[in-house]
C-alpha cells in the first residue's frame, strides 16, 4: 500500500498519494528533490519508491510538457477538449480555467469568464474559446460539497451543454460558505430547476443520487494533477499558467496569445 513519505499516511492508490502529495508537501517535495542530501542518499530507505516516483511523475516534470500533453487530443484518452466548452471551436487562443464550486476567488473569475468584459471580448468576437474543469479541491471532513456540486454539473451537460453554463454560473453565484457543506441533492435540485430549462429533471436526480458522473469528475482531478493545477482557480491560456489569475493577468496573457 502507498505509504507518503512526509507524514506516513497510506493510501489505496498510487494516485490518491501523488494528490496528498501535491497539497499537502508540495514544497518538502521539491525542496528535497533540490537538496544535498537527497542528491547523496539517492533512493534512501526513508522515502519508498513509490514516493520517488509520484514526485518525479506528478510533482517536478516540468509544466509546460504536462499542459501540452493534456491539452492534445490525438492519442490523448482524457483530453481537455471532452470538457464544456464556450466560444467557437476555431478560435486561435485556448482558455482553460480549473474551479471548485466551494471556492469564493473562483466565484469571482468565472463571474469575469462569463459575465464580464472577457466574454465580450474574447468569446462573442471568437477570439478565444473557454474550457471548465472540474477539480474538486475542497472538500472537507465536514462534507464533499466539491465533489457533489461537480457532479451535478455533469450531470446537465450529460443533456445539454447549453443548459450546463447556465447552471453552472448560477452554483458559483449561489454557493454557500467555503467551510459549510452546503451543496446537497435537494439544494441542486432545486438550483438545476431554477436556472434551466428543457431538462429531464427526473434523469438528473436519478443521476445526482447515483453519482453516475463521478467518473467525469475523477477525470477532471487527473487532468489537474497531470498539469500540476495545485490549487484553484488556475487558468491556463494556450497551456501556459497564468500566475495569481486575476482579470487584468487573464487579459494580458489572452492579449499577448492573440499576437502570437
Amino acid at each position: 500500500m502507498p505509504e507518503c513519505g512526509f507524514c506516513g499516511e497510506e493510501f489505496e492508490e498510487e494516485i490518491d498519494l501523488r494528490d496528498h502529495i501535491e497539497s499537502e508537501h508540495r514544497e518538502e517535495a521539491r525542496d528535497e528533490m533540490t537538496s544535498e542530501g537527497w542528491k547523496k542518499k539517492h533512493l534512501a530507505v526513508k522515502y519508498s519508491l513509490t514516493l520517488i516516483v509520484v514526485i518525479l511523475a506528478g510533482v517536478l516534470i516540468p509544466q509546460v510538457l504536462n499542459e501540452a500533453s493534456v491539452l492534445e487530443t490525438e492519442g490523448n484518452d482524457n483530453p481537455i477538449t471532452d470538457n464544456p466548452m464556450l466560444g467557437e471551436e476555431e478560435a486561435p487562443v485556448t482558455v482553460v480555467f480549473f474551479g471548485d464550486y466551494k471556492c469564493t476567488t473562483c466565484s469571482g473569475i468565472n463571474n469575469y469568464f462569463l459575465t464580464g468584459d472577457f466574454r465580450e471580448e474574447f468569446i462573442d468576437t471568437g477570439k478565444a474559446k473557454l474550457y471548465f474543469v472540474n477539480y474538486d479541491y475542497l472538500n472537507t471532513e465536514n462534507g464533499d460539497s466539491s465533489t457533489e456540486a461537480a457532479i451535478a454539473g455533469e450531470c446537465v451537460n450529460r443533456q445539454n451543454e447549453d443548459q450546463f453554463w447556465r447552471f453552472h454560473n448560477q452554483l458559483f453565484n449561489k454557493q454557500g460558505d467555503q467551510t459549510d457543506d452546503w451543496a446537497s441533492q435537494e439544494f441542486l435540485t432545486n438550483l438545476v430547476k431554477e436556472s434551466t430549462t428543457g431538462l429531464n429533471y427526473t434523469n438528473f436526480e436519478q443521476c445526482l443520487a447515483n453519482q453516475e458522473t463521478l467518473e467525469e469528475v475523477n477525470k477532471d482531478k487527473k487532468k489537474g494533477i497531470e498539469m500540476n493545477v495545485g490549487q484553484v482557480p488556475s487558468v491556463l491560456v494556450n497551456g501556459e499558467k497564468v500566475q495569481d489569475p486575476t482579470p487584468e493577468s487573464i487579459r494580458e496573457k489572452v492579449d499577448a496569445a492573440l499576437k502570437q
